[in-house]
């Protein structure tokens, strides 16, 4: 665990960095390079930008919400290996292996917009330690995307928070938590347990998937030079995804492929389909999902709780920036209905009021795949509450409340002398 001071600089910096660049970008207005077409033009006002992140449809009214739980995978990110012999990488992904691209801050900056535009009433423009906590996994590319979420929610065009008038920005202090969102980078034995079958291709869902279609897992590992493992084949998913979301031409073998089948089959969406193979994986399977986010859903329990019984009086928002297999799982430990994955950038918002009666509300958010700079945003229906647009607290807790946990040592099976 890095001491406060570290992250606070980390923070400091790497939102100064992005907030250089987003001011850059939002003067212009101009498409980065390899970007699809960016929505917008010379002159606008602050309020025109928030408008930009618009939700998918109109949501309902958030007047009466007191406190936002904000959950979010990280923005777009170069692939964590790249295909052989390819060197095209060099140039689209600049940043390095499993770094976070100006895509990926995109999106981020458009989730920090929509909340601005949303809450409004509820966060302030002026950023107070009181108001919100934010949190990340260690990553480089979690913290990178909460800065940059942060740079859009919070932008001082005026007033007393704008302390420097050429940089639209103001620096947000956060947290570095592994344990609470990135169980698998820390020592954990059972968490290790847990995934072991799902990493090795073990387990009958990764089987199936595997020997679903054996001639085309053999070609893309042949054409790509990685593995035929789901987790290889994930990388490949990865590579062919960012090239062409970045306008950059795709390899031969995929738009002329010379498999049996394809066409009529379409061969770039049978290589998305196995993105995230891993991550999908282990939220589906009810322990690894736990050990991934049941101290995350301890913390939202506690969180709302607290807020109910007075102690959070001030309290509007908590922000989390995390991984596939973080968001999902928790989305899954909630019972969300009709959310398969997490795009990057994806995630939840668990709204909570108490008029009439402490509830939550959850709504599904996730970026435009077309645009990075719009989130698309939507109300998800929980099973428990079934017909009911808000969730009684009570019911909420009391559905979800099993897989939690605080204690990570313990959850993890860890000898107390080992810690």
């Amino acid at each position: 665990m890095l001491h406060p001071a570290t992250v606070l600089l980390s923070s400091l910096v790497l939102g100064l960095v992005i907030a250089i660049a987003f001011g850059r970008q939002a003067d212009s207005h101009a498409p980065s390079q390899h970007h699809g077409a960016h929505h917008g033009g010379n002159g606008h006002n602050q309020e025109e930008e928030l408008r930009q992140g618009h939700e998918h449809a109109p949501l309902p009214s958030a007047d009466n919400v007191k406190l936002i739980i904000v959950g979010f995978r990280h923005g777009n990110r170069n692939p964590a290996q790249f295909l052989k012999n390819d060197t095209t990488h060099e140039e689209w992904a600049w940043e390095g292996a499993s770094q976070l691209t100006n895509i990926g801050k995109r999106q981020a900056f458009s989730l920090g917009k929509f909340i601005r535009n949303r809450y409004m009433n509820l966060i302030p423009a002026e950023f107070s330690p009181s108001k919100i906590k934010a949190y990340s996994s260690s990553a480089e590319r979690c913290q990178m995307t909460l800065q940059s979420a942060m740079a859009g929610l919070y932008r001082p065009n005026k007033g007393r928070a704008n302390w420097n008038a050429a940089l639209s920005w103001q620096p947000i202090p956060y947290e570095i938590s592994d344990p609470l969102l990135r169980m698998y980078n820390v020592k954990c034995p059972h968490y290790t347990t847990s995934y072991q079958g799902i990493s090795d291709d073990n387990v009958d869902a990764a089987t199936k998937w595997l020997n679903k279609d054996k001639e085309l897992t053999k070609y893309i590992a042949q054409q790509s030079g990685l593995n035929a493992s789901l987790s290889d084949l994930a990388d490949v998913a990865d590579n062919i995804g960012n090239m062409k979301m970045m306008n950059v031409p795709l390899p031969n073998w995929v738009i002329r492929p010379t498999i049996p089948g394809y066409p009529p089959k379409d061969m770039y969406k049978a290589i998305m389909g196995f993105a995230e193979a891993h991550q999908v994986l282990c939220a589906d399977d009810a322990e690894c999902a736990r050990m991934m986010a049941g101290m995350w859903l301890d913390q939202v329990i506690t969180t709302l709780k607290q807020k109910k019984d007075g102690k959070l009086t001030d309290r509007a928002a908590h922000f989390y920036a995390a991984h596939t297999e973080t968001v999902l799982s928790l989305i899954r430990l909630i019972k969300a209905k009709d959310v398969v994955d997490t795009p990057t950038s994806a995630g939840m918002i668990i709204e909570y009021t108490d008029l009439p009666a402490p509830a939550v509300r959850f709504i599904f958010h996730e970026p435009d795949p077309t645009n990075p700079d719009v989130r698309l945003a939507e109300i998800k229906e929980l099973p428990y509450c079934s017909g009911q647009q808000w969730c009684p607290l009570e019911t909420f807790i009391e559905n979800i409340k099993v897989p939690a946990f605080s204690d990570w040592q313990a959850a993890c099976k860890l000898p107390r002398c080992a810690i």
